[in-house]
């Protein structure tokens, strides 16, 4: 479990030095998401794209409002079965348009949680500390 947080928070910080210091803007671990095969390191890359996300919209807060905060739900969809589909896609606050999850491979919960369908992995949302992250029951 500790090392499933390690490495994803490895990721997400190698990315965004990545990201920073090339000045790319494509999102390179979407781009790993929809790329790899995988099952955990997709799962792992589409949680460091939650998280840079995050902390993206934070930067644009502070820089529009003056206020660093994080969006109080990740999106819109409901939770249950049939979440996170095309009509109700899931991560649509941190993940630019056209690359939210919007198929059945991840499924939301409840209100801050959500499921990797192919591995069973369960996260987290904390809205208060802008941390999406492995759940532990």
């Amino acid at each position: 479990m500790k090392k499933f947080s390690r490495m994803l928070f490895t990721v997400t910080l190698l990315v965004l030095l990545f990201v920073s210091n090339t000045g790319y803007s494509i999102d390179v671990c979407k781009r790993l998401y929809t790329t790899l095969t995988d099952p955990v390191a997709r799962t792992i890359s589409l949680a460091c794209a939650v998280n840079k996300g995050l902390i993206e919209y934070a930067f644009r807060e502070m820089r529009e409002k003056g206020v660093m905060v994080f969006p109080h739900q990740l999106d819109g969809s409901f939770f249950g079965p049939g979440s996170c589909s095309t009509e109700y896609p899931c991560f649509t606050e941190v993940l630019p348009a056209g690359l939210e999850i919007s198929d059945s491979s991840w499924v939301k919960t409840d209100t801050d949680r959500y499921q990797d369908v192919s591995t069973g992995t369960e996260f987290e949302y904390d809205n208060v500390f802008g941390r999406f992250t492995k759940y532990d029951d």
